[in-house]
């Protein structure tokens, strides 16, 4: 389930917002992500159930401290589930539950390394606009200047995806998690 933990479907519609907002992480609440993905040829009616609103993607600039905190406040509820749990690309990081901690957070690299999150230092993150309001991630970042908005709700640029980088495939690359997040008891 998308709200408390990694799913490959969120993994494929993270990715879809930070190649297309060229940002350096992807972004979206677990509860946006309404229905998985099978493998194989993807319809477009696929696409309507798995991310069903028509938010607009923006493109935010946040602290490294403005993500930490967004990532503790929106684990903070496992093992309940949470609507606005963090699925992430461009992103790794643990979340011990037992004393509801996150750390081991990581950026991925121009080389596709990865490197700790700097606190001081300032990422771009494409989300949609649901994420920047009072409601989305517990208004965490609400306050994050918006550097690009744009007309294309989630599904459409989950669909250009698909279409521009998968051939209208889902393949072998998302038949699993990536292991971007890492929960521990």
């Amino acid at each position: 389930d998308s709200r408390m933990q990694e799913t490959n479907a969120g993994d494929l519609v993270t990715d879809a917002l930070r190649l297309f907002a060229q940002a350096d992480i992807g972004l979206v609440n677990g509860g946006a992500i309404r229905a998985a993905m099978a493998a194989g040829d993807v319809t477009y009616g696929d696409v309507i159930r798995m991310v069903p609103f028509d938010n607009p993607v923006v493109k935010i600039q946040a602290t490294g401290a403005q993500i930490l905190e967004m990532l503790r406040q929106c684990t903070a509820t496992l093992p309940a589930e949470y609507g606005d749990f963090p699925q992430v690309s461009g992103l790794r990081y643990t979340v011990t539950v037992s004393d509801h901690s996150v750390s081991n957070v990581e950026v991925q690299q121009a080389d596709s390394s990865y490197a700790p999150l700097d606190a001081t230092s300032i990422y771009t993150v494409a989300v949609t606009d649901y994420a920047v309001s009072v409601d989305g991630f517990h208004g965490t970042l609400a306050t994050c200047p918006i550097v690009m908005r744009t007309p294309s709700p989630g599904h459409e640029v989950v669909r250009e995806y698909l279409i521009t980088a998968l051939g209208g495939n889902i393949g072998i690359e998302y038949s699993n998690p990536e292991g971007r997040i890492t929960i521990i008891e």
